[in-house]
């Protein structure tokens, strides 16, 4: 590496470092405030929040890591203040002062940590991977199975809350990301099987078994589904579906009568994901990547508008509704992914006058992705023949004797010479 740069790799990733956090500070004076604010200071990784039906829990997986070992964890908390850490937390500086009034209280934490109702823990390092609610006392998410065959399959698992007991539904599926409806009856989820990806519907029996009960779509290599999304109403399905060469498009299907449409995204958009549907079903939440940002937008189904809701100051994922008017989304810093909340009454929207339901790489955007056209040197010597000869000769010289006391003695000398081909050893 040194030879190549004539510097350390050291020095410049420090180099590195300083620019891009230089670059990154400039661009950071021009963001207006940020309308999200702290709901939920976490640590490590963070994916997949969802509130129950009732409001009065909110689920999210975690994930730390100890000594080389990933620790994974359901967690459930309730969405209320933690007024008893915050009383706590008055008293102890209560108490500082008056042991010497001169002392400095420390500063009270932007957010005292939620109250956790439940907590599960991953088995085997199998993986607690989106969970949703099937109401408010059980909760679905994806793990591994292992099958009598010794290999492994993401199968849906159901954990009631109020028994702490886990129940395996569904058998070597093959199901990624789902949603339920029917009160639990119904599931729409992705499913992967030998390569092929396709949208399936899933029906839950009595004794707590899934079966699939149809396939929305063909299972295909070209197509590549995700987070289905079922309206509040039942009747539509937003999923993502990605084409070969081609980006992540929003689709909104009529679960009676089969008809699509394309949620219009901005123009010249890098990345997709993370739908959610709004309280009342006339409008959507995304996730767009454009200009090296990510934004939360929303799509009005009423007067077909698209708006941002935030600045791209924040790299945001996972939006989730809690009412009508307040969205949780999860929010990256420094120190990982911490969940926020957002007033979307109150947000500071910008309207896309120019949105598109095109998912092909345009030449402009793709352009800027390309690696320049590599030089290529010639040199006449190249590929030229050559007699090899005798070559260089390495030749080893031994010496060796033996003394017998009883009648002989030998000595023995020998000499060995080869070339690099072996062909004069």
């Amino acid at each position: 590496f040194d030879g190549v740069f004539p510097q350390s790799a050291q020095n410049l990733y420090q180099r590195f470092i300083a620019e891009y956090t230089f670059q990154a500070l400039q661009k950071e004076v021009n963001y207006p405030a940020i309308d999200s604010t702290l709901w939920l200071d976490l640590s490590g990784y963070v994916s997949a929040p969802s509130i129950s039906p009732n409001g009065q829990h909110l689920a999210v997986v975690e994930k730390t890591r100890n000594d080389d070992e990933t620790n994974v964890t359901l967690q459930v908390y309730k969405p209320e203040e933690n007024t008893e850490a915050k009383k706590e937390y008055d008293e102890e500086v209560a108490e500082l002062l008056k042991d010497d009034p001169k002392d400095i209280a420390a500063k009270a934490p932007k957010v005292f940590k939620r109250k956790q109702a439940y907590s599960l823990s991953q088995t085997n390092h199998r993986d607690i991977n989106d969970p949703r609610w099937l109401d408010d006392d059980h909760i679905i998410y994806r793990s591994m199975s292992l099958s009598s065959a010794n290999e492994f399959h993401q199968d849906l698992f159901m954990w009631q809350l109020s028994n702490n007991t886990v129940t395996q539904l569904s058998n070597e599926h093959n199901l990624r990301r789902f949603d339920i409806a029917d009160n639990g009856k119904t599931i729409y989820a992705e499913r992967n099987r030998y390569g092929k990806s396709q949208l399936v519907q899933l029906s839950l029996n009595t004794n707590k078994q899934l079966s699939i009960e149809s396939e929305l779509t063909p299972a295909s290599l070209e197509h590549v589904y995700d987070f289905p999304r079922i309206s509040p109403d039942q009747k539509q399905l937003a999923y993502l579906v990605s084409t070969l060469n081609k980006k992540w498009a929003l689709k909104i299907k009529d679960i009676t009568t089969g008809k699509e449409e394309t949620v219009p995204a901005p123009e010249n958009y890098q990345f997709l994901s993370f739908p959610e549907w709004a309280k009342d079903g006339k409008s959507i939440f995304f996730v767009a990547g454009l200009d090296k940002q990510t934004k939360l937008y929303q799509y009005n189904f009423t007067d077909n508008s698209l708006v941002s809701l935030t600045s791209g100051e924040q790299p945001v994922t996972w939006p989730v509704v809690m009412n009508e008017n307040e969205l949780l989304h999860l929010a990256i810093n420094n120190n990982g992914p911490d969940i926020y909340q957002l007033p979307v009454n109150k947000a500071k929207k910008t309207a896309i006058t120019n949105p598109t339901t095109s998912a092909t790489v345009t030449r402009n955007l793709a352009s800027s992705h390309q690696l320049a056209k590599a030089d290529i040197a010639t040199n006449s010597a190249l590929g030229e023949q050559s007699s090899y000869g005798i070559g260089p000769q390495q030749g080893t010289v031994t010496l060796g004797g033996n003394f017998y006391s009883a009648s002989s003695s030998m000595l023995e000398l020998g000499y060995k010479s080869g070339d690099v081909l072996g062909r004069f050893d």
